[in-house]
């Protein structure tokens, strides 16, 4: 399998406007907002960027990694579309965590 690095990591909250403003304590600066209680923010020297988004009524905020794929073709298993252009696949870790595998297409986020 072949990966090229850590794409970025989704943070789900139930406090949002709290969230936002830790991360971007910790220095991470604001690219969007989506305008419904989730937005994308910048590391300040590069790298994987932070997805801060809200949780739905009784879920539990939780922290996701996607590590990035060159070519989903190579890796067997099943692949969802997702609405942002990308292709992703959960994978469990030897302690039960889950990895998001995702190829990001030629329209991706």
């Amino acid at each position: 399998m072949t990966v090229t690095g850590i794409h970025h990591i989704l943070i789900t909250t139930d406090d949002y406007p709290a969230t936002l403003a830790f991360w971007q304590g910790l220095g991470f600066t604001l690219d969007f907002e989506t305008g419904h209680g989730s937005a994308k923010l910048d590391p300040p020297t590069g790298g994987p960027y932070v997805f801060v988004d809200t949780v739905d009524e009784g879920a539990a905020p939780a922290m996701q990694v996607y590590v990035d794929v060159a070519d989903r073709s190579a890796i067997p298993g099943e692949w969802e579309a997702t609405h942002w252009g990308t292709f992703t696949q959960a994978r469990t870790d030897p302690d039960g965590r889950t990895v998001w595998l995702q190829e990001v297409g030629h329209d991706g986020h």
